[in-house]
């Protein structure tokens, strides 16, 4: 019912995260992000030009209606001119000024002074209607810039607006992934506190059953007895009943004995005496029969106690042990099945590497096949010989023969080609389940010189199509050859040339 800690779904098998298929997204988003991040530029641009020309414009629309208008308008003024000039040359030299002609000539010049007036007021009004032209030639100039969704009343900020939703719902995304991605790291975290207290409590366990087996070794050894001599009076237990019944029979026939005794003492009084040594040996004999018998009662009874509180405590520790037992169980059970006693034969960490290890292969055969025109597939090598666990090896199934060769059977190139696409396919397997970790960069140090190059390209011009392609997706790829022809594919490359005075960096011309 809980996560599982190596793929985090309750349903197996289901990976929680991304497959090789999905590692564009995140350049998806990058991308959808960065055009984002240039029309907000350009918005933010023309708004800033539209205003600018926006200011210009009100800025001489004001200048404009701030000068005065003029009397009349320009051509009126331009004919009364015209008409003036033509009178004043009509007059033409007149042999003397009178009172008259003088009257006439100042009449003529005040005249042309108010022409002259008129004409500057007339040209200073063009030179403002030719500036208000100008401005709103230059206005409209500018608008032209400005996309034409643009331009309508609001439509920026509703362009503005849905650019913002989707950047708002896009972080949104991204955080519902960061908090389940540390949900799954807080289950694995319980999940291993659980097996480490599962294992504490069967070391306890182990623990307690030797401490009781060293006890009870112990009392063993307290009593005088061995192991050995404990397994050898296990029959003598069931007969301690009919020892003391036995000890009880020859209490009552030595008491009877004592009596038949007295009694003969009493019936002999007055005869002679008997042999008194003789009686008093057999006496003694009787007395140290009796007291062999009463110790050899005395230890049986110590012996029966011993063993009666042996047995109970026996019987707890076993109790105890098969409740342990029924108890840890499962975990031993699921314990047993990680390590491989299962019938894959297959630990849990070799299982949960070999599935990471499909996703591996599958995204570096997408790489595999253009590099081998379609020959050659990387799989992993499942079947086992004998009871050996299965592990992570890899083998090329050749489509040419229809069977699977070891890869220690392939060319120098062909193994250069598997590695690099190995690489690769490792690059897109992490980069896709982890969202935080880009892999955009890759060095590749010689190896290419193994490639053939038949009809000026061959093997090697397949791979460098594959690595141009890498290019394409916004990947940075080095390159390290003494071959010519990669030396002539490599975009912006340079060369190490050595000396007497040590190395130095040769650009190439191109």
């Amino acid at each position: 019912g809980t996560p599982c800690p190596v793929c985090g779904s309750a349903a197996h098998p289901a990976p929680a995260t991304g497959t090789p298929g999905a590692a564009g997204l995140d350049q998806s988003f990058r991308a959808a992000r960065s055009a984002h991040e240039t029309a907000s530029a350009a918005q933010h641009k023309a708004a800033s030009e539209a205003a600018a020309a926006a200011a210009l414009r009100d800025e001489r629309a004001a200048a404009l209606a701030a000068l005065p208008p003029p009397p009349r308008a320009l051509p009126e003024v331009q004919a009364d001119l015209n008409r003036c000039r033509s009178d004043h040359a009509a007059l033409g030299q007149m042999p003397g000024p009178d009172a008259a002609q003088d009257a006439r000539a100042r009449a003529a010049s005040a005249a042309r002074t108010s022409a002259e007036t008129a004409r500057q007021a007339a040209t200073a009004a063009a030179e403002a209607s030719r500036l208000a032209a100008a401005a709103a030639a230059n206005h409209a100039a500018r608008l032209d810039a400005v996309p034409e969704a643009l331009r309508a009343p609001g439509a920026l900020r509703r362009a503005t607006e849905a650019a913002s939703a989707e950047h708002t719902r896009l972080t949104r995304v991204r955080d519902a992934a960061e908090r389940e991605e540390r949900a799954a790291q807080t289950a694995q975290a319980a999940a291993i506190a659980d097996a480490r207290g599962a294992a504490d409590a069967l070391a306890a366990a182990e623990a307690r059953q030797r401490s009781a087996e060293d006890a009870f070794a112990s009392r063993l050894s307290q009593a005088g007895l061995t192991p050995e001599r404990y397994r050898a009076l296990g029959p003598a237990v069931a007969q301690l009943a009919e020892t003391e019944a036995r000890l009880a029979a020859h209490a009552r026939d030595l008491h009877g004995a004592e009596g038949v005794l007295r009694a003969a003492e009493e019936d002999t009084k007055g005869l002679a005496a008997p042999d008194i040594d003789a009686l008093e040996a057999a006496r003694e004999a009787a007395e140290a029969s009796a007291t062999q018998a009463m110790q050899a009662a005395g230890r049986a009874d110590t012996r029966r106690e011993a063993l009666d509180a042996l047995d109970a405590r026996l019987a707890e520790t076993q109790a105890r042990l098969d409740a342990e037992e029924a108890e840890t169980g499962p975990l031993r059970g699921l314990a047993a099945l990680t390590r491989g006693d299962n019938a894959a034969r297959t630990r849990l960490d070799t299982f949960a590497l070999g599935a990471m290890f499909d996703d591996v292969l599958a995204a570096a055969n997408a790489r595999l096949g253009p590099m081998t025109s379609g020959r050659y597939q990387l799989e992993r090598a499942l079947v086992r010989s004998g009871n050996a666990q299965r592990g992570l090896e890899i083998q090329a199934f050749d489509a040419f023969t229809g069977r699977p060769r070891p890869t220690g059977q392939l060319s120098g190139g062909e193994t250069f080609i598997a590695a690099l696409a190995l690489a690769l396919g490792l690059a897109d397997v992490v980069q896709a389940q982890s969202g935080k970790v880009r892999l955009d960069t890759i060095f590749i140090d010689e190896g290419f010189g193994s490639l053939d190059a038949a009809g000026g390209a061959g093997t090697l011009g397949q791979v460098l199509d594959v690595l141009t392609g890498l290019v394409a997706e916004n990947r940075a790829v080095g390159l390290i050859s003494h071959v010519g022809l990669v030396q002539e594919m490599i975009p912006g490359g340079f060369s190490i040339e050595t000396g007497p005075r040590g190395s130095r960096v040769v650009p190439r011309d191109r």
